[in-house]
Formats: structure tokens, C-alpha cells, sequence
């Protein structure tokens, strides 16, 4: 099998539609943050409410705010439409070019959004860098504050 073919069939998996299938009263639970398993005598209709949770999760995902990413003369990350928040990223903060780069960053999206919430968010940790840009914040302790779906 070559290369092409084999991304054939994945485009074909990913962009399939899901089967039409009726709401069931009984729904799967989606916010736990864990995974569900499903056990059951055949034909009781285990698969439709796996792709009833799915449909349900999808239209979550619909209903959140749309990102951007923003350039004019300097670069905010992620930013949406209604100037609430941006984020900055970075690998790390232990050079000091880099710290100022995202320290301009970080100014040019208060600048452009004065109300809004910024965020930078780093991978490597780099001591002392809290005190010189005060929105610097580890990406996995804003993942893991983010709310479930």
C-alpha cells in the first residue's frame, strides 16, 4: 500500500459523516474526563450511543468562541474576536532574547486588547521568570485548570 492510498482512507475515516441516528433518553456521561466503556447483549444499540456522545460533544466543541491569531508588527498567539483573552506561547524562558521577545508580545496584546485577560505560556521553566513577566505561566497548570467538557 502506498502513501497516497493510505491517506485516502484516513481522509475517508475522519471526514465521514456520523449515521443518523434518534437521541436516546439514556446518554452517556462526557464530562468526567475519563474513559467510558460500554457492555451489553448484541443489537442493543451500544454503538449509536457512542455516536450519540459524539454528536454531543461535537456540538460542545461548536458552541465555543472562535481563535485568532493576530500579526501587526509583532505576533499575540491566540486571541479572540471579542478582545476577552490572548495567549502567548513559548518553549522556554531561559534566554533572555526570548523572554523579551514575549515580553513585547505580551504588551502589544494588552495594548491592542486593554481589558482583556493575557496569558504566556511555557514548556521549560525558567527561575525568576514570574517576577519579569507576570502573566508567564506553566502550560500544563493552565491546561489542567481548563473545565471539562
Amino acid at each position: 500500500m502506498n502513501s497516497d492510498n493510505l491517506k485516502y482512507v484516513l481522509r475517508q475515516f475522519v471526514e465521514r459523516k456520523l449515521p443518523v441516528c434518534y437521541p436516546r433518553e439514556r446518554l452517556l456521561p462526557t464530562g468526567m474526563g475519563k474513559v467510558v466503556g460500554l457492555a451489553g447483549v448484541r443489537r442493543s444499540d451500544k454503538t449509536f450511543l457512542f455516536f450519540d456522545a459524539i454528536r454531543h460533544l461535537l456540538e460542545v466543541r461548536r458552541t465555543r468562541k472562535d481563535l485568532y491569531y493576530f500579526v501587526n508588527g509583532g505576533e499575540v498567539d491566540l486571541c479572540d474576536e471579542e478582545g476577552t483573552f490572548f495567549i502567548n506561547s513559548c518553549w522556554s524562558l531561559t534566554e533572555t532574547q526570548t523572554r523579551q521577545r514575549e515580553a513585547k508580545s505580551m504588551a502589544l496584546g494588552h495594548e491592542r486588547w486593554p481589558q482583556a485577560q493575557g496569558r504566556l505560556l511555557y514548556h521549560e521553566y525558567a527561575p525568576g521568570s514570574e517576577q519579569e513577566i507576570s502573566e508567564a505561566q506553566p502550560a500544563w497548570r493552565f491546561l489542567a485548570q481548563l473545565p471539562r467538557i
